[in-house]
């Protein structure tokens, strides 16, 4: 029963702020226009600050850190090599072809992943999930952009790719946070209480704006396509790879980061990238939608599960 209470305490917030994003825009508080703008605010400034604060507060330890970073990056590479043959064969057309893969590949980290740790283990211990964070979110683009551009049948353009991985806001708040980490650099107190405050506005922040971009009426326009997606993406992955993860020794909050890491849904900034890339960005934002809503119940019964064997 603790470890029923405990999920419900970690999801239900989730869940009412999205549900709060969804009535402010059917009672016409704000417009798509208006939620774009916002999203964007949320996407350059409070989710780099949130990730360069949690990293800046973190203490580095090789040994805490290095097992669970490699552990990450080699699930997320297993998960991109099973999409890759699976779906190169399952989904015909190319333009959709990417934005399923990438689904399967990327990760919620920064609005989900951290709001859950916070949840479980305080806001002083994400230091874990925002390493991580730090290396799977350009791994991820990297592999998407890529994807993206193979499908569509046009050349890999590198110095274009590597600008657009170097501009990504959520990087330079990795970055800038893993340089004052390691130099040791502290904040000024009223630098840090600012930073400190608009990071602590993210996660509600983000919840709202993305809840206000949820249209479920729109989702039945890509029927095979965005189901297959979203069955290997929220069913499949946690299934088979979070008692991967336990098998390999992992415990406390180390599982914790992983399983929420295998249980999140796919990064919105995922839309994005595919429509610049030319692929199919609206299947990408169903897919982003679909994902968000289903994670919600993947969380929870990761959550319960876990607390409930004593893991976490």
């Amino acid at each position: 029963m603790a470890g029923f209470l405990l999920s419900v305490r970690i999801v239900v917030p989730i869940l009412l702020m999205l549900a709060i994003g969804m009535l402010v825009r059917h009672l016409g508080w704000v417009d798509e226009k208006s939620l774009n703008v916002m999203d964007r605010l949320g996407f350059k400034l409070f989710l780099p600050t949130q990730l360069f604060y949690s990293l800046y507060r973190a203490e580095w330890d090789t040994a805490r850190y290095g097992r669970p970073l490699l552990a990450a990056v080699g699930i997320i590479l297993v998960i991109f090599v099973l999409a890759l043959a699976v779906f190169t064969a399952a989904e015909k057309d190319p333009r959709r072809r990417g934005p399923i893969i990438q689904c399967e590949i990327r990760v919620n980290f920064v609005i989900f992943g951290m709001a859950i740790i916070a949840s479980l283990y305080g806001g002083e211990n994400t230091g874990l999930i925002a390493v991580i964070a730090a290396v799977i979110i350009p791994l991820t683009s990297t592999i998407s952009a890529i994807l993206f551009e193979v499908y569509r049948g046009g050349k890999v353009k590198t110095a274009g790719l590597l600008l657009n991985i170097i501009k990504n806001p959520y990087l330079i708040g990795a970055a800038l946070g893993l340089l004052f980490l390691l130099l040791r650099i502290p904040l000024p107190q009223p630098v840090e209480k600012a930073v400190s405050d608009i990071g602590g506005m993210a996660t509600p922040y983000c919840l709202i704006v993305l809840g206000g971009s949820i249209h479920l009426s729109r989702l039945g326009d890509y029927g095979r396509s965005l189901w297959m997606a979203v069955l290997g993406k929220s069913l499949v992955i946690p299934l088979v790879f979070i008692p991967l993860v336990v098998l390999m020794g992992f415990r406390g909050e180390t599982l914790a980061t992983l399983a929420v890491m295998l249980a999140c849904p796919t990064a919105v900034s995922g839309y994005t990238l595919a429509n610049q890339c030319g692929a199919d960005g609206e299947l990408a934002g169903q897919l982003v939608v679909v994902t968000t809503v289903l994670s919600v119940v993947t969380m929870f019964f990761t959550i319960w599960l876990l607390t409930a064997f004593a893991l976490i």
